[in-house]
């Protein structure tokens, strides 16, 4: 599934923008997303598996599509690893600000 199509749980998350889309290195077909969204308010970064075709990918929640959503420890990681492109690492670093 598009990461950008995964929206759900509605009354909570709120999809900013999808950060990036990686391959998996052992199986072209599959690609794994990172993406700036809101959980209950509060910015969050998310990441899933995107799935082949049409399929979900992982995590699901009640059949639909949903993003996992980092600890902050993680994203103090993730954030200087190059996994996310300059433009919108500085999109994130400005949301992160404003928390």
């Amino acid at each position: 599934m598009k990461p950008e199509e995964v929206r759900s749980p509605k009354k909570r998350l709120n999809l900013i923008a999808v950060l990036a889309q990686h391959v998996d290195p052992n199986d072209p077909d599959h690609k794994w997303s990172l993406a700036l969204c809101t959980w209950d308010n509060v910015y969050r970064i998310g990441i899933r598996w995107d799935g082949k075709g049409k399929l979900k990918g992982n995590p699901t929640s009640h059949g639909q599509p949903t993003w996992y959503l980092l600890p902050d420890q993680v994203v103090d990681a993730v954030m200087p690893s190059g996994l996310i492109p300059a433009d919108k690492l500085q999109l994130v670093t400005m949301f992160r600000k404003a928390a």
